[in-house]
């Protein structure tokens, strides 16, 4: 396995794609250090260092409660304007035109 990672782009092999998701996922099982090669297999070793950080672990926890609360709230305020604008009301017009320009825009003019 060492010898294979050392030649991660021999001809002879399919990993001369270099497909990036591959070999990230074996590197992610390798004790990697490129100042005293070679690379020597860890295991779940690399895993249990991050997930024994207390900072990794609450970087983890907060992204699920963004993630939960973000995609909920997006849902909720989403459908919310949606049925508002089947009805009709005194300035629909100006507030559709508001809230769907900004996708119309090309990216650079956002800036």
């Amino acid at each position: 396995m060492g010898y294979a990672m050392s030649h991660r782009c021999s001809s002879s092999s399919w990993l001369s794609r270099c497909n990036p998701t591959v070999l990230t996922t074996i590197d992610a099982f390798m004790h990697i250090d490129a100042l005293t090669p070679p690379n020597h297999f860890a295991g779940f070793g690399n895993f249990t260092a991050i997930f024994s950080n207390p900072e990794i672990r609450q970087s983890f926890e907060n992204t699920g409660w963004y993630v939960l609360f973000g995609v909920m709230l997006t849902l909720v305020l989403g459908t919310a304007f949606g049925l508002l604008l089947q009805r009709r009301f005194r300035g629909r017009a100006s507030y559709w035109r508001s809230s769907s320009s900004p996708g119309r825009c090309p990216e650079w003019w956002k800036v």
